[in-house]
């Protein structure tokens, strides 16, 4: 019931706000995050950090297990998510059944994913479908850049790299990512700077800055690099030895 009614709701028009709390927890800090989340939903920024001249964006992969809703089934799928500010507001944008984005205002992008009202893709790696998230991808990447401001995209690698190849480490490269057919390099998409991140703490670190184990972790420069900042979480407990696919240089040193 709960689920149908939260659908049903944002097809009129209405987003619902549920807060769930429970005897003994923290109440206040649950009531400030919703308060923040109904700002977000006005397309108001979530932070704004003095002296950086960086705009911010995202994208992502939702991916949804097969739903009972109403009596009726909705089978498993997939579908990309991009954010963006453009002129001090927070946007998203949700894929066409071709793959072409969409650019909404973050709280009509919320009633749209709540009414299932997007683009359904599916989660298998066949040609067809993976060119649907290229074409997704694509055009995020040039619509982004074209907005005319230095933007730091961020790409959370658990979710997306099984639908972006070029996010996954035997892929990655310095200066150049390879999108379906389409292959990007600073000069074509000057404004975009694009970050992988790694929220799973199992995972080995992404990135080694010598060839050996070393024990370094947060932020941290390394030589002669001027355009280059590392960063590396504590070494994992499950991995003795680094990955093949791991870069262990700078493109930056001699």
């Amino acid at each position: 019931p709960f689920a149908m009614a939260r659908r049903e709701l944002a097809r009129h028009g209405c987003l619902p706000q549920v807060v769930l709390v429970e005897e003994g927890q923290d109440d206040d800090n649950k009531y400030r995050m919703a308060v923040r989340d109904c700002l977000r939903m006005l397309g108001v920024l979530p932070f704004k950090e003095d002296g950086v001249n960086l705009s911010a964006a995202a994208v992502t992969v939702i991916q949804r297990n097969e739903e009972i809703l109403g009596g009726g089934t909705r089978p498993g799928h997939a579908f990309p998510l991009a954010a963006r500010v453009r002129e001090n507001v927070l946007e998203c944008a949700l894929p066409e059944e071709s793959g072409e984005p969409c650019w909404l205002p973050y709280a009509q992008a919320a009633l749209r994913v709540i009414s299932g009202d997007y683009g359904k893709f599916g989660r298998n790696k066949q040609e067809e479908n993976m060119n649907k998230f290229s074409t997704f991808f694509t055009n995020v990447f040039e619509q982004i850049d074209r907005i005319g401001e230095p933007t730091l995209l961020i790409a959370e690698s658990e979710t997306t790299a099984h639908k972006l190849p070029a996010l996954q480490n035997q892929y990655l490269a310095f200066d150049s990512l390879r999108v379906g057919n389409e292959t990007y390099t600073p000069e074509r998409l000057p404004n975009l700077r694009i970050v992988r991140t790694s929220l799973d703490v199992k995972r080995q670190p992404h990135y080694y800055h010598e060839t050996e184990q070393k024990t370094t972790q947060g932020l941290f420069s390394w030589g002669d690099a001027k355009r280059t900042l590392y960063a590396i979480k504590k070494t994992p407990q499950t991995v003795s030895f680094k990955s093949k696919f791991a870069s262990q240089a700078s493109r930056h040193g001699e």
